[in-house]
This record gives structure tokens, C-alpha cells and sequence, in this order.
């Protein structure tokens, strides 16, 4: 069953044993205590320890960091794992999410966030790009090759780089899931947490309740080479939705020939612009077309930032000077570089996606796009020089699980469209996806908000909520 919504919306501590909070093997090689976890109030912390190369009965052992919210029902056999994106991103930075919007749920299961390996608190695998210190350095390609072979020298002193795919950090989900004795576990997948989510219950589908992913990513897509089709698409919906408001289009007249008109100059010569920190001088930076594309592709992943697009491409165009352009990539930069574990997103990345698209379709993709191959060349030439893990022989098949899964998509995302959700969808026995009108990269929270929750706590599709006026 696969059914899919156009939807409108607008646009764009004490210790705790852990063998008396669980059952079964969840005393072995598991720590619990509790604590308070941000907002979400008092919780338990814990970490888990685990072989990091699992064909190896006496290898290295890593330790996966986790936080439990207690379900109000005491005893709960229950839970839902938030997974979040990047790859790269620890999920214990979902907090806000299990204590806010999702809190409902703690009426009947628990709320876990884990940090996959290589992230957050599980050992991350993180790589300084040097982007907030030089701000000059972080332009003209996003993983500079000499950070990347140093980050690679320095990590493998202590982490064997093969061994950090997705479906390792599956195989740490179910351990945890025994450990702490759960029956079953509902999955909240954001971005790249929506890949893991499909390869958990691929792996283990009698005991997944339910699926709920936001934003996208199916396994056969080969990520960074879809980034420029997916960018341009998302560019030519925002020239239309502007034309299609009379304010925007007053305000901005000729903005699909104000762009071309910056993309025209930048062909001929990259741009000086000026950067400004929060602290010191500003910093001149030399702007090229792929730097002024993948500026617009991070504002482009929320509405807010989308609707100050227009007015930034005409005042480029007038004046000549892209400066807010640059102060966007090297902010995007900068909170990546604080947020993504790059050792890890490379680790994932490399084997999974980068080395699968042929030249040819490298090519045929990026053709009459602003961004072109620019992202897809600099991963390719970073993975040229990490360690790659084997993935299954399996894993970039469609998910074809007895599972109901909810997929939502925002319309305007540039990373993960909505026609990512539908190929997903199609393999799916029980799916319903919703496209979200206006809406980014990360779309759950807002009016699909009562759906996600009866599919995450009901585990079923069936008398789910009409929502977002569908």
C-alpha cells in the first residue's frame, strides 16, 4: 500500500544498575546512571560497550554513549530511537525533539537517543577543516585535501575507519535494543537517520513497530552526485513560487536573470567578498560559482533562509557584491564543522555512496546545473584517500519489510526531494507519504506533527490523521 499526500502548508546523579532496569543480557557490559538530560528532565545516561570490528572476538572494544527518557507507564517493553542525520550528527543532540514535540509518546514507551559510533559521545571520528580560525581556507572546495589525509592519520591511531558503516551501527541498535530489553522499537529517522532506519528494519523486521522517516534517503542513490540535479530543481521552484507572489515578484522583477547574471560573472572569475567573524577584522575571500551555488543549497534546506533568498540574488546582481553570499557558506561551514563528525560522514559516505556513480554519470548528473560537479568532485577525491569498509551484498536493494513506515518530504528540499520519498515507498508493503508544500529538508514537526505520532506510538498506518489540511 503506497499512498502519497500533497499537502499545503506555509512556505517555503545516583548510579543505576542496569541490571535492575532491564532484562536478559542487559547487565553485561552496560552502564546506566541517572541524570538530567537537557530539558527533557531527569533521565538515565548510559554507555554500552561494544567490539568495534565484530569478526573479531578479541579486537578493540568502542563505547556507545546513549540517554534514556522513561516512559510515564513504568516497565515499558516499548521504545521509540530517534536517529539523526548528516552522517555525522550525534542523536543525543535530539534532546529537544524526544522533550518537546515528541514528549506524547513517553506515555506508553521510552524515548532513546544513542550516539551512532563515531559520533557525539560514542568516540567521535570528528576532522578540523580549519574553516573557523581561516576563513579564507574554507573556500573553493568543502573538504580540502590535505585536512582531510591529516584528519585521516590522526584517526586511525585509535579507530579502525572501516569499521564505522551503517550497518555497524545497526548491529549496535539491536544489541542495545537486547541490552535493554526491549521488545520492539519504533524508529524517528531524520535525513541520513532515514537510511539507517531502513537498514535497522531490513535487518531486524519482527522487531521494528514502526517507521517514521523525514527527508528521504534511499540506498541506490549515490548521495553527492544527486546534490547538483537536486539543488537545481529546488532553485527553479523558488523562481517560480517567487513569480508566483506578487510581492516577491515586484520586489525582485528579473530575479531568474539577476542569477544567471551572478552565475555569468562567477564562470568568468570567482568574486572578492568579504567574511565577518564574530570576533576580529573581516577576512577577504575569494568566491567561486561552486562556492555561490553550495551558499544557496544551505539556505535552501529551511523556508526562513529560503525566503531571503530573492532579495540577496538582486542585491548581488545590483551591486556586484556577494559578500552575504560568502558570510553564508562560511557560517554553513563553520556549524558543520562543529556538528558533523567528518571522519564518520566520510566513513559512511565513501564505501556506501561516492565510489558507486560511473564518470559518465558524474557528468550526465551535474549537467546545466549552477552547482555542477563541484561537491561530487571534492568527495570523490577525499574518499580517494579514506579507508573503505565492505558493505553487504545487499545494501543498496530497496527495503521490501512488512513494516508500516511513514515518509515525509518537504517540497523544496534540495538534498532529499520528494520523488526520493516515492522510490522508497514503492518497495514498501505498508507506506504513506506526505510532501509537505513549502517545507525544506526536515518537515516532520510541523503539520504532519499528529501522524508521526499515531504511526510512532500506534505502530500502524490505519486511522492516522488527516493533517496539513490532506
Amino acid at each position: 500500500m503506497h499512498m502519497r499526500f500533497i499537502l499545503c502548508a506555509g512556505l517555503l546523579g545516583a548510579a543505576v544498575s542496569a541490571a535492575s532496569a532491564t532484562s536478559g543480557e542487559a547487565g553485561q557490559d552496560l552502564e546506566l546512571r541517572a541524570c538530567r538530560i537537557g530539558r527533557g528532565g531527569q533521565g538515565e545516561c548510559g554507555r554500552m560497550s561494544v567490539p568495534e570490528n565484530r569478526s573479531v572476538a578479541a579486537g578493540r572494544r568502542i563505547a556507545i554513549n546513549f540517554q534514556v527518557l522513561r516512559a510515564q507507564m513504568p516497565g515499558a517493553k516499548e521504545a521509540v530511537l530517534l536517529l539523526a542525520g548528516g552522517p555525522g550528527q550525534g542523536s543525543t543532540a535530539m534532546i529537544g525533539t524526544a522533550s518537546g514535540w515528541m514528549s506524547p509518546l513517553r506515555a506508553s514507551m521510552d524515548m532513546v537517543l544513542m550516539d551512532q559510533r563515531g559520533t557525539g559521545g560514542s568516540g567521535a571520528l570528528t576532522c578540523d577543516m580549519g574553516a573557523g580560525e581561516h576563513p579564507a581556507a574554507a573556500f573553493g572546495h568543502i573538504m580540502p585535501v590535505a585536512a582531510i589525509e591529516r584528519c585521516r592519520q590522526a584517526l586511525e591511531r585509535r579507530a579502525d575507519l572501516t569499521q564505522y558503516t551503517t550497518d555497524a551501527a545497526v548491529a549496535d541498535m539491536e544489541e542495545r535494543r537486547v541490552r535493554l530489553g526491549y521488545d520492539r522499537i519504533a524508529l524517528f529517522g531524520v535525513s541520513y537517520g532515514t537510511r539507517l532506519a531502513q537498514a535497522y528494519m531490513r535487518r531486524h523486521p519482527a522487531r521494528t513497530k514502526a517507521v517514521v522517516i523525514d527527508g528521504v534517503l534511499p540506498f541506490d542513490v549515490g548521495a553527492p552526485v544527486t546534490y547538483a540535479r537536486g539543488l537545481q530543481r529546488s532553485v527553479d521552484l523558488m523562481l517560480a513560487a517567487c513569480r508566483d507572489r506578487e510581492a516577491c515578484r515586484q520586489a525582485n522583477p528579473q530575479l531568474a536573470e539577476d542569477l544567471a547574471s551572478i552565475v555569468t560573472r562567477l564562470d568568468k572569475a570567482p568574486a572578492r567578498a568579504t567574511v565577518r567573524p564574530r570576533t576580529g577584522d573581516p577576512v577577504e575571500v575569494t568566491l567561486t560559482r561552486g562556492d555561490f551555488a553550495y551558499a544557496m543549497r544551505g539556505m535552501l534546506y529551511s523556508p526562513a533562509s529560503a525566503n531571503d533568498l530573492p532579495p540577496m540574488i538582486a542585491r548581488a546582481a545590483a551591486t556586484g557584491d556577494l559578500s552575504e553570499f560568502a558570510q553564508r557558506y562560511w557560517a554553513r561551514a563553520t556549524n558543520l564543522g562543529r556538528s558533523i563528525a567528518r571522519g564518520l560522514h566520510l566513513s559512511i559516505l565513501c564505501p556506501e555512496d561516492v565510489v558507486h556513480p560511473t564518470e559518465a554519470e558524474a557528468t550526465a548528473a551535474a549537467a546545466g546545473t549552477i552547482l555542477g560537479r563541484h561537491v561530487f568532485d571534492d568527495y570523490r577525491t577525499a574518499c580517494a584517500i579514506w579507508p573503505k569498509g565492505k558493505i553487504a551484498q545487499d545494501f543498496r536493494a530497496p527495503v521490501t519489510a512488512n513494516v508500516p513506515v511513514l515518509l515525509v518530504s518537504g517540497q523544496f528540499d534540495p538534498v532529499t526531494p520528494p520523488e526520493f520519498g516515492d522510490r522508497v515507498a514503492r518497495s514498501l508493503p505498508l507506506a504513506r507519504h506526505i510532501v509537505v508544500a513549502g517545507s525544506g529538508h526536515g518537515s516532520a514537526s510541523g503539520c504532519p506533527r499528529a501522524a508521526v505520532l499515531h504511526v510512532l506510538g500506534k505502530g500502524t498506518l490505519e486511522g492516522m490523521p488527516a493533517v496539513c489540511g490532506g
